[in-house]
Formats: structure tokens, C-alpha cells, sequence
């Protein structure tokens, strides 16, 4: 139900920050297509993947180079206790 308020976003740019300090440089993803799946259908690209060609149409894979910090969450803020 939170989909598209943008807490994607912000568990998103969590995410980043925390693979960036470990010195990951990059994040695969994979998106298989289902009627459940749906509302995540566009989120890859949306939060700046790049689509992977692997040859098959499904599923789809994605990739995303941690070069610096997600600057697209404007809204939500992640507090950790």
C-alpha cells in the first residue's frame, strides 16, 4: 500500500548509503512479471537502473552502479533506533 508514496525512495537511498560504506559498486536486480508484481513494474527504472539484456524477455534484469549517494528521496526520512 505504500507503493508510489515514495517510501521506496526512501528505503531506497537507505540502501544505497549502506552498500556505498561497505564499498559495493554495484546492485542487480531482477523484476519477474506476475499480476502481483505489477505495481513494481516500472520501479527499477524509476529509481535509476539500468536494464540489463539477457536475451530472454522475462524476467527482466537490472543494474544499478553505486557511484554516489541516491539524491532522489525528498520526502521520507529513515531513522534508525
Amino acid at each position: 500500500r505504500v507503493m508510489g508514496r515514495t517510501v521506496e525512495r526512501a528505503m531506497f537511498q537507505h540502501l544505497v548509503d549502506w552498500l556505498i560504506v561497505r564499498n559495493v559498486r554495484v546492485l542487480n536486480g531482477e523484476y519477474i512479471p506476475s499480476p502481483k508484481n505489477k505495481p513494481a513494474e516500472t520501479l527499477y527504472s524509476e529509481l535509476g537502473f539500468s536494464v540489463i539484456e539477457s536475451g530472454r524477455a522475462e524476467p527482466q534484469y537490472y543494474r544499478y552502479v553505486l557511484e554516489a549517494p541516491y539524491l532522489d528521496n525528498r520526502y521520507v526520512q529513515v531513522i534508525l533506533e
